[in-house]
């Protein structure tokens, strides 16, 4: 990791009342994005269902879990055209895709498990690449496109989303309505305004992992939401090098659900085919800020807790038993979001 090292500048802060919150880039104007998350998890509490009865706790091992994830991403994009709030053509570049994981798993009290430690290390075919984005009035969507001449396969397009900006946490409603806004208003905001924190930056960036452990990381997802409010306060406009800037106070409770198939791989005398679902509750606090000039969110930094739940339920079809297992972890998250006008 390459350290900058920054002099300080002194800073001529303006107290304003009230601002008018709005996104609106310019037209042909550039902004490189960075997002950096990091997770750390621990501990794990393990349940078992067979047949519909719960197997007690003294046939189960007792896990003990240390997990760190560490996710940064850098893309630029152009607003090529903007009308009424919505980008109508988007050009994006992905600059930086890097998603790194490290675990160590102790199954106390399972004889012969071993302690098993792992890291893995993942990105993406769209490094490099440049996506077009175009609004479809008639479908109400986006179509995509890779740049003229590339090579990529074509795939790689599906899942991704044109929102990375976060603009549905400005006043939605009345609250956008009633236009200027003073100091200690409050509005809410749905929990997929953040979705390019708490999902990926553009949602499925189709990610390969490699190291020992990947197919864990290297799972199909089939569905993924996020649920949840977000409660936002504007908590002082001011004047700093020049530009005018809002800061607004974020709280968010959100509810990441993500599932696809499951392994039993790890059950002994249990097989076939699973389904599973990991749900993460957060409960989030921080910083926005937005940028009156540009109209344009500069900066996000939100950190918290969170709770992790995955859930693997044996295939009703499957013969046999019905089996289905939970884990539990907790944890902390740490989100930072920076963008900079690009020349």
């Amino acid at each position: 990791m390459i350290k900058l090292l920054l002099v300080p500048t002194l800073t001529l802060g303006i107290a304003l009342s009230a601002a008018t919150l709005r996104f609106a880039p310019e037209d042909g104007s550039r902004w490189t994005k960075t997002y950096e998350v990091t997770t750390e998890l621990e501990g794990a509490e393990l349940e078992v269902i067979m047949d519909g009865q719960p197997v007690p706790s003294e046939y189960l091992p007792q896990l003990d879990m240390q997990m760190t994830l560490k996710d940064e991403y850098e893309l630029t994009d152009t607003y090529v055209r903007t009308v009424k709030g919505r980008p109508i053509e988007l050009k994006r570049t992905y600059a930086t895709i890097a998603s790194q994981a490290s675990q160590t798993l102790d199954m106390g009290g399972f004889e012969g498990a071993e302690t098993q430690e792992f890291e893995v290390s993942g990105t993406s075919e769209l490094v490099g690449e440049t996506i077009f984005f175009e609004w479809d009035a008639d479908e109400e969507s986006y179509t995509t496109a890779f740049a003229e001449g590339s090579e990529t396969d074509a795939t790689l397009l599906d899942g991704l989303t044109e929102d990375t900006d976060f603009r549905d946490l400005l006043p939605q409603g009345e609250a956008e309505a009633a236009g200027e806004l003073e100091v200690g208003a409050e509005w809410t905001a749905d929990a997929s305004a953040i979705a390019a924190l708490l999902l990926q930056p553009g949602s499925e960036l189709h990610i390969v992992y490699e190291g020992e452990g990947a197919e864990e990381y290297n799972k199909q997802i089939d569905e993924a939401s996020v649920e949840g409010e977000v409660k936002l306060t504007l908590q002082s406009t001011s004047q700093e090098d020049g530009r005018n800037v809002a800061t607004i106070a974020v709280e968010a409770e959100a509810i990441v659900v993500a599932s696809g198939p499951g392994s039993l791989e790890q059950v002994p005398g249990i097989d076939g085919a699973a389904t599973e679902t990991t749900t993460i509750e957060y409960l989030l606090e921080g910083e926005l800020t937005w940028d009156l000039d540009a109209n344009y969110a500069s900066a996000l930094s939100l950190e918290g807790d969170l709770e992790l739940d995955v859930h693997v339920v044996r295939d009703p079809s499957e013969p046999g038993p019905t089996f289905e297992t939970t884990a539990k972890l907790d944890g902390k998250a740490e989100f930072q979001f920076r963008a900079e006008r690009a020349e």
